[in-house]
């Protein structure tokens, strides 16, 4: 199996589970505010990615791996806050893939830069992988973005990126302690932000199912694009992840009971053909 295709597989396999904790984060925080449901999510995150790394026992890791992990960290915490507020507004179909291309964009770039220009046919597969996306999320009739949650979809995008770049730097070795670095600076950047803000409101046990899934799916998908990113490309690794927001419309298809569109499932082909693409 050549590099790449392992690296659109790990990418395939955080963007469902990005899509997922998208999906279960963004229809709690509809009913609860965005820190209500990132103080618990994040805290539940952060157990998950310690157990697993005891069970695995996985070795600490270096201090420059350690210190991408917060930087990762910082970087997770101003992009699911500006990305929850965005999806909160209700124009989910509108933030998700603006967040999504926006965040790809920034890694193609990276990548780019300091990996070199990929060929033509990757260029023409992230297109159709951007347009794909686009399409999947693109509502039905006219939708207007409120300019606040277009600004916050570019700053989750940009945000979501810089983790990207940084996540993919880690060394060749076990990146469980290194996303625990992450998970832990977002825990405790978050709760300083809490205490700024002196307090927020206590969380709807009703709600604590939701938040549970998007806590973990957000930590699972922070370790498979490690693996994607120490497989292959960066921007082969970021484009097969950053189809997350198809996953996060097969959920409202099958929870929400939404139906798909023309456009949609043509879109949905796209991106099939976008990955055979990249992986060339």
């Amino acid at each position: 199996m050549s590099a790449d295709v392992l690296a659109a597989l790990w990418g395939l396999a955080a963007a469902f589970a990005w899509g997922s904790g998208d999906f279960a984060g963004g229809l709690a925080t509809r009913r609860s505010g965005e820190l209500t449901v990132m103080r618990v999510s994040s805290v539940i995150g952060l157990v998950f990615l310690v157990a697993l790394a005891l069970i695995r026992g996985s070795p600490l890791p270096s201090v420059r791996d350690a210190l991408l992990g917060v930087a990762g960290g910082a970087f997770g915490v101003i992009g699911l806050i500006t990305l929850y507020r965005a999806l909160a507004t209700g124009q989910m179909s509108l933030v998700a893939p603006i967040t999504a291309v926006v965040a790809n964009t920034v890694a193609v770039t990276v990548s780019a830069l300091t990996e070199g220009v990929p060929g033509m046919l990757k260029w023409v597969g992230f297109i159709l992988a951007a347009f794909g996306v686009w399409l999947l999320s693109r509502p039905e009739g006219t939708v207007r973005l409120s300019s606040s949650a277009l600004v916050l979809s570019l700053i989750a995008g940009v945000t979501f990126g810089g983790i990207f770049s940084v996540t993919a730097q880690f060394s060749k070795a076990d990146v469980s302690w290194s996303i625990v670095a992450l998970r832990f600076t977002t825990v405790i950047l978050i709760f300083a932000i809490i205490a700024f803000r002196r307090g927020v409101p206590a969380l709807p046990k009703a709600l604590l199912p939701y938040v549970a899934v998007a806590g973990i799916c957000d930590s699972l998908g922070n370790v498979f694009f490690a693996l994607a990113g120490q497989a292959g490309r960066l921007d082969v690794s970021a484009v097969s992840s950053s189809l997350y927001p198809a996953f996060t419309l097969f959920l409202a298809v099958i929870v929400l009971r939404e139906r798909l569109q023309g456009w949609q499932l043509f879109g949905a082909a796209l991106c099939l053909i976008s990955i055979g693409l990249i992986v060339v």
